[in-house]
C-alpha cells in the first residue's frame, strides 16, 4: 500500500489490520523522505 502526501504507512495501520485478520499478508511502506524512511534532502521527487 502507497501513502500518498503528506501521510506515511500508519496512514493504514486500520486496512492492514483487516487485511491480516482475512489471513492476508499486506505491506505498507514510507515513501522517500517521509515516515520512518529517511530523510533526504535530494531526489524527493518523482523521477526518482
Amino acid at each position: 500500500m502507497s501513502h500518498g502526501w503528506p501521510l506515511n504507512s500508519d496512514a493504514w495501520q486500520v486496512e492492514l489490520k483487516l487485511f491480516a485478520d482475512a489471513g492476508y499478508r499486506a505491506i505498507a511502506h514510507d515513501r522517500r523522505g517521509h515516515g520512518r524512511s529517511s530523510q533526504t534532502y535530494e531526489g524527493n521527487d518523482m523521477d526518482t
